[in-house]
C-alpha cells in the first residue's frame, strides 16, 4: 500500500491496524533506565509500612508514586508558563485568567473591538 492511500484510509476513519507491524511496535520514551535513589530512613520506614499493608514490594510504591509526581511537575510547569504569559499582559486584571485568543471575528473587527 502506498503512503498516500494509507493516509487517506486513516483520515477517512478506516481501520489501518491490519497494515501495521505490531510485533515490532514500541512506545517512545518507555525504555527502562536504572536510577539509584537515596531516601531518608523515615521515608523508607513509611514506604515499608505501606507496602506491607498493601501486600506489594516497596519498589511498586515508588514506581506508582513517581509518575504521579511527574504529572504534578507538569501541572506546575503549565501554571508557571501561564504566569509568564500573564506577565506579558499587564493590562489584564489579575482576577481574569489569560484567554487563548483566536483570530478576530468579522463582527469584532467591524465594531473596532479588536
Amino acid at each position: 500500500m502506498k503512503a498516500k492511500e494509507f493516509d487517506n484510509n486513516f483520515d477517512s476513519g478506516k481501520s489501518i491496524v491490519r497494515y501495521l507491524d505490531l510485533k515490532h511496535a514500541v512506545r517512545s520514551g518507555q525504555e527502562q533506565r536504572r536510577a539509584n535513589v537515596d531516601f531518608p530512613s523515615w521515608m523508607i520506614s513509611r514506604l515499608d509500612n505501606e507496602a506491607k499493608r498493601l501486600g506489594v514490594p516497596r519498589q511498586s510504591l515508588i514506581k506508582i508514586g513517581s509518575p504521579r509526581n511527574c504529572r504534578e511537575f507538569d501541572l506546575r510547569q503549565d501554571k508557571q508558563d501561564q504566569s509568564a504569559i500573564n506577565a506579558d499582559r499587564p493590562h489584564l486584571p489579575r482576577h481574569i485568567p489569560s484567554l487563548k485568543m483566536k483570530a478576530p471575528t468579522a463582527a469584532l473587527a467591524r465594531a473596532g473591538a479588536w
